[in-house]
């Protein structure tokens, strides 16, 4: 016979965003603010996305993320912590030059009521 196991909603989400995630055309005027960056460095959270120590905006979330946030929100999680993940180059199709982007790692909790 089977035993039956019953799992309690996670405490916690770590998510790692993708390009998807972020207004990559905002990356081509923040070069300056990401030189200082490095993987694993802490990043302020805000309303539009994340902010190095100097609260500079780094990265801003695209559209579409905002709206899943919103849904994780609703679902009883806060955004509590943001750190660099990976800091890659990417180049768009109508630009000659590359630019570095930030993809950020956030970590919700479940808000306890």
């Amino acid at each position: 016979m089977k035993t039956r196991h019953l799992f309690q909603p996670p405490n916690g989400l770590a998510l790692h965003l993708s390009h998807k995630d972020l207004n990559l055309g905002y990356f081509e005027y923040v070069q300056k603010r990401i030189d200082s960056l490095t993987s694993g460095d802490a990043i302020i959270i805000s309303n539009e996305g994340c902010k190095n120590e100097k609260g500079e905006l780094v990265l801003k979330f695209s559209k579409s993320f905002l709206d899943k946030l919103q849904e994780i929100k609703n679902n009883g999680f806060e955004l509590k912590a943001a750190k660099v993940n990976f800091i890659v180059h990417w180049k768009a199709q109508d630009k000659e030059q590359e630019v570095r982007i930030v993809l950020p790692e956030l970590n919700f909790e479940k808000i306890v009521e």
